[in-house]
């Protein structure tokens, strides 16, 4: 396995994975069912759509997997705490809820019961957007590895960033593709980039000036903060430049062609960028209509603070104090709108994401946009997030209002769909169908349908999966 803890001066790539096969599936963590092999076939193409439901339950170290009848299709033994859903067919990741240190990971096959054993080394490990990678952390280190479930291993990416890099986990992105990984490491002020290639071949990498602005399948934009401007470079993914254009200081930038780009600077002009030809062209129509929305209650000058790209490169999600817009590919304001929040930013969404939430402080209020046609889902009273469709448009969230008439409780909107779950929501399907809902035991709760269907008696965790192509 990487190790997290001792940095060495020369990386040697093929010492920074493991494996299956290797150290990792070595170990004996308990008497699960199933072997320690490798994960095969698993492909890179997240499933949008599930036909099982997975229930761990902590207190009997069984998991269960069931049809969307209820039935019980099969049981396996483990002492690997928690079930997440990478969005593979075929496969489910075990151990994220219990202490990946120590346990490591496991990869459940739906169909055999087998359990692939990853060896982590890390104690935080969460899904990395809607890509079917896991990202693994430790806030008191740095340190940060990403999961390849499909391929067994995992990757050090600091290590890749060279010696003492400094990368904050939410700089880390994926290409649509699932191909290239890029994150920002903070104190060369450089971008990395990952090619994790076909299947059996060990990743590439290639380290570019400036900090991550926007990855695609082909492409990488960077930014260089020059004080009063800051320097945008495109290159492909291989390291080419492609051009350097010298703009405002900017929020966002947005990829939406070979050689063009859209930024929005912290003026909240809108601006569309050459980098072949090294121009860019500001316009105020988006700072007009910011203005125009917020009437009154306008101040003297309108900062942009944070910036999305969502809906397939085609949006950016914009926001300031009070106000949010979504802008298209060609810079056109699809909508400007008033929202509550004094110091208002745009959640961490996937670019594939159709729709993106917009929030304020944790004691505020937060907005549901569809980012194709700018108009609002929904808002919510100050809640936390506890699950999201893969396009982002369905959610469930739990308020903790203490104050009289203040929101308590779990709430599931999307188009359509305003529901208050009685019992406590586990988990969101990833068509935004169904959730998972746990009280007196563990039950399926089809949005439509009055009656969840009973799974469990008892209180489990649980994600929805694919359990075939």
């Amino acid at each position: 396995m990487p190790n997290f803890a001792l940095r060495r001066a020369t990386v040697v790539l093929a010492a920074l994975l493991v494996v299956g096969g290797g150290i990792g599936f070595a170990l004996s963590l308990g008497d699960d069912a199933g072997t320690d092999e490798q994960v095969a076939d698993a492909g890179a193409a997240v499933a949008t759509s599930w036909d099982v439901v997975v229930l761990a339950d902590p207190l009997t170290d069984t998991v269960t997997v069931h049809d969307a009848t209820g039935a019980e299709l099969a049981r396996v033994s483990t002492d690997l705490q928690g079930v997440l859903d990478v969005g593979l067919a075929g496969v489910v990741v075990l151990g994220a809820a219990g202490d990946p240190v120590a346990d490591g990971l496991g990869v459940l096959d739906l169909t055999t019961g087998a359990i692939a054993r990853i060896d982590v080394g890390l104690p935080v490990v969460d899904r990395l957007g809607t890509s079917p990678y896991l990202l693994a952390s430790d806030s008191t280190t740095g340190a940060l590895g990403l999961v390849d479930v499909a391929r067994a291993r995992v990757i050090d990416l600091l290590a890749l960033a060279g010696d003492d890099a400094v990368v904050v986990p939410d700089t880390v992105r994926v290409s649509d593709d699932a191909r290239f990984v890029a994150f920002s490491e903070l104190r060369s002020g450089q971008t990395v980039v990952v090619d994790l290639g076909p299947p059996d071949t060990a990743p590439t990498v290639v380290v570019l000036p400036g900090l991550l602005a926007d990855l695609t399948d082909t492409r990488v934009a960077t930014t260089t903060n020059r004080g009063t401007t800051m320097l945008v470079d495109l290159y492909d993914t291989a390291g080419g430049r492609l051009g350097t254009t010298e703009t405002v200081p900017l929020v966002g930038v947005m990829v939406v062609g070979d050689t063009t780009l859209l930024a929005v600077g912290t003026d909240t002009s809108a601006i569309r960028i050459n980098a072949a030809a090294g121009t860019a062209e500001a316009d105020t129509v988006l700072r007009d209509r910011v203005r125009s929305v917020l009437g009154d209650m306008v101040p003297a000058a309108i900062e942009a603070r944070s910036a999305q790209v969502v809906f397939d490169h085609r949006r950016l999600a914009v926001a300031g104090a009070g106000w949010s817009a979504i802008v298209d590919d060609a810079g056109t304001v699809v909508a400007a709108t008033a929202v509550e929040g004094s110091s208002t930013t745009i959640g961490s969404a996937s670019p594939a994401q159709r729709c993106v939430l917009v929030f304020g402080s944790p004691s505020e209020p937060s907005t549901l946009f569809d980012a194709s046609t700018g108009t609002v889902i929904a808002s919510f009273d100050p809640s936390v997030p506890i699950g999201a469709s893969v396009d982002g448009c369905t959610v469930a969230r739990q308020g903790f209002g203490t104050a009289p008439g203040a929101w308590r409780g779990y709430r599931v909107v999307g188009p359509d769909l305003d529901i208050a779950p009685a019992d406590r929501v586990v988990a969101l399907a990833p068509d935004g169908s169904a959730a998972i809902v746990s009280g007196d035991g563990t039950a399926l709760l089809r949005f439509g349908d009055d009656t969840p269907l009973p799974l469990s008696t008892a209180m489990a965790l649980g994600a929805f999966a694919r359990r075939a192509d």
